[in-house]
């Protein structure tokens, strides 16, 4: 219960219930509504709670609400506004490239790779200029074998490579710099 209690408090921080998306996501009047209003009013916090909410002593019906619930949120997570104030720019870049880079990778997925690869192209740059160096490679890879074994363009597969290779040796830097610890 305690995932599902943070999850509607992120809901609910970022506004998605008062911005009127949230009906599109729960069933109004549904009990899936009712189960997520008492959690937001702090009314629900335990699986008991929750049974007595209901009135019910199926633990099946209880458990399959909760995870239909909580697989809703998870979805949503995508139409959370996080370009509030008490974010970094930094913290806004890293959401919003993320996003992008499920989108782009959702496009590929889908054969739709004309806007997946300019989308990927773009996103390198802001990978790069936020320095969000596996991020960065990730998006190299993709651009990398797109180039050499879809396109067949060999002057773009080589500036990828190159590309790829330096930033896989920052990567590593990176992750090296991990394991030490200040004394």
């Amino acid at each position: 219960m305690r995932d599902l209690v943070e999850l509607v408090g992120l809901v609910n921080k970022t506004k998605l219930k008062g911005s009127g998306i949230l009906k599109f996501i729960i069933e109004p009047d549904s009990k899936m509504e009712r189960l997520f209003d008492a959690l937001l009013d702090k009314k629900v916090m335990s699986d008991e709670d929750a049974k007595d909410l209901f009135k019910e002593g199926n633990d099946g019906n209880l458990t399959s609400l909760k995870n239909k619930l909580k697989e809703r949120l998870l979805d949503a997570i995508f139409l959370l506004d996080f370009k509030e104030s008490n974010f970094t720019n930094r913290q806004k870049a890293f959401f919003e490239c993320y996003k992008k880079w499920s989108a782009a990778m959702t496009l590929l997925i889908r054969n739709a790779k004309i806007t997946g690869i300019d989308l990927l192209e773009r996103l390198l740059r802001h990978a790069k200029h936020f320095e969000f160096t596996e991020l960065t490679l990730d998006i190299l890879r993709v651009l990398r074998l797109q180039y050499s074994t879809v396109d067949g363009d060999i002057g773009k597969y080589e500036e990828i490579k190159k590309q790829y290779l330096e930033y896989e040796k920052i990567w590593q830097m990176e992750s090296k710099a991990e394991f030490f610890t200040p004394n």
